[in-house]
């Protein structure tokens, strides 16, 4: 595990350097770190707007920069970012998270564009998924079933998503089943998209 702050270039080379120093290669790049900032146009200060852009999208940009050099060394390298489907669908309060997560697909797509055949890349589009930050938000709310109630209503499925279900298409898009994919968005969300 290597801490860093993935908005400076030379700590996301750090990381590409453990990685290589610790496994012998980089194969396999997954870009999964990223923050929710709550706002409107109005209410949102320009800092905050840049540093929602600067850790979604630069953090995105920084790993795949510093990364390249060592997939292209690779055969069937891979990129996997994640998006989200407000990347495609926005929603009010979030004029920076969206925007930065739209940013984050046409990357994608551009990679894959400029390093096919040697690199693939795509995106995973998550909805709502139970991670720790948002058990954390059923445990604040006054009532944790009305709220998780209201979530898993916003998707067909009428459920969120795991962390599994992320992990198993960043799994399939990073495999060799994928060999024929790239530049794509593989929603995982729900159905929220239809």
């Amino acid at each position: 595990y290597v801490q860093a702050d993935l908005t400076d270039f030379a700590q996301a080379e750090a990381v590409v350097a453990k990685a290589v120093e610790v496994f012998g290669k980089v194969n396999k790049l997954v870009c999964c770190a990223g923050v929710t900032f709550i706002g409107s146009l109005e209410s949102t200060t320009n800092e905050s707007f840049m540093r929602e852009l600067s850790i979604n999208l630069g953090g995105v940009f920084n790993m795949c920069k510093a990364a390249v050099p060592e997939l292209k060394k690779q055969e069937d390298a891979t990129i996997v970012t994640i998006g989200s489907d407000l990347g495609v669908h926005p929603i009010p309060e979030r004029i920076g998270y969206c925007p930065s997560k739209a940013g984050v697909i046409m990357l994608t797509k551009c990679i894959a564009l400029e390093y096919a055949p040697y690199i693939r890349a795509n995106c995973v589009l998550p909805g709502l998924v139970r991670t720790p930050m948002i058990e954390q938000r059923f445990q604040e709310a006054q009532d944790p079933a009305a709220l998780e109630e209201s979530y898993a209503s916003l998707y067909p499925l009428h459920k969120m998503g795991k962390v599994e279900d992320m992990a198993n298409a960043v799994s399939f898009l990073s495999g060799p089943e994928s060999g024929f994919i790239t530049g794509e968005i593989m929603h995982v969300c729900g159905g929220s998209l239809i």
